[in-house]
């Protein structure tokens, strides 16, 4: 039985609009809403996204393939990644995991990232959902799911900026596993030391 992904999305969009204006203060709800775009994400058809068929097809398909990750001939991937991929190939498991696992971390990292928040400034779990949703992340992870997994983890390191210093290696944690899996994301780097620039001192 096949489902019109753009009814899903557009199912997802109603729940999470109604949430922002009805249900403001439960932060429960929001981390439900959250594991909802998880599970729709993680259980995604194959011809869903452009790193789904990927997945299957370029790093999983064929016993050559599956014998070069667990060998850790696979170039080209990032040393988290790697380990994730011969995980999958040494217990046995469906390439299929590899989308589940990805999905796991990125909606994990971004749960806990707003509940930081939400601590930290106040700001809801479902307001973070939903503006997750309709800037296009949401869209992004079954594209970009490396990137986006990243990007969580980035997101739940940078809340750690906003308290004192001794907090900092949390960040360079957050950093170094998000680089883990994709290298990009060392350029959340500056974020470290845009915090310390004066902007008053700067003229126009």
């Amino acid at each position: 039985l096949e489902i019109d992904f753009m009814a899903i999305f557009f199912f997802l969009f109603t729940i999470l609009l109604f949430s922002v204006i009805k249900l403001k203060n439960s932060n429960r709800w929001g981390i439900f809403l959250i594991f909802l775009m998880a599970f729709i994400c993680a259980f995604r058809g194959i011809n869903v996204g452009s790193d789904t068929i990927n997945y299957y097809m370029n790093n999983f398909s064929g016993d050559a393939s599956v014998n070069d990750i667990a060998s850790g001939t696979l170039v080209g991937m990032e040393f988290g990644f790697q380990l994730i991929s011969r995980y999958i190939a040494q217990m046995g498991l469906s390439s299929r995991w590899c989308v589940y696992i990805l999905a796991i971390i990125t909606y994990v990292y971004l749960s806990l990232a707003a509940v930081r928040f939400y601590k930290l400034l106040g700001a809801k779990v479902v307001f973070v959902a939903f503006l997750y949703f309709v800037m296009g992340y949401y869209a992004m992870t079954f594209n970009i799911s490396r990137q986006m997994a990243a990007t969580s983890i980035i997101l739940y390191g940078y809340s750690f900026l906003f308290q004192d210093k001794r907090k900092n290696i949390h960040f360079f944690i957050s950093l170094l596993f998000a680089s883990s899996l994709h290298i990009s994301s060392l350029i959340y780097l500056l974020f470290f030391f845009v915090r310390y620039l004066n902007l008053s001192k700067i003229k126009p």
